[in-house]
């Protein structure tokens, strides 16, 4: 059985902006809170480190979800930053679970 369940994109309520390098990110990181840039900076040096095995991947992963756990909350205290609206997903989780409904996926069968 296959389920196809369809988004619709919609604009973004923020222009594309080009990708930054890691000195840029960095220093952008810097002016939010220095903890996350220094996160950051660490992260980026142990990716460096020739030998990738199960505790580089652990220390990066670490630093990757401080940083993306503490983020909003720095940038909430810095003056002029807009975030976009919450994305609505009630639609789909509505059709995915009427389709599973329909195809009697429940746990009750």
């Amino acid at each position: 059985m296959q389920v196809e369940v369809r988004a619709e994109a919609h604009e973004a309520s923020q222009p594309v902006q080009a990708a930054i390098d890691r000195a840029q990110l960095e220093k952008i990181l810097g002016d939010v809170n220095k903890d996350l840039a220094d996160l950051y900076r660490q992260a980026v040096n142990i990716l460096g480190c020739p030998d990738r095995n199960r505790g580089v991947v652990v220390m990066v992963s670490h630093a990757v979800r401080e940083i993306a756990n503490n983020l909003a909350h720095h940038l909430g205290l810095v003056e002029g930053v807009r975030f976009p609206p919450a994305v609505d997903t009630s639609t789909l989780v509505g059709e995915l679970a009427r389709l599973w409904s329909s195809e009697r996926l429940s746990h009750n069968s």
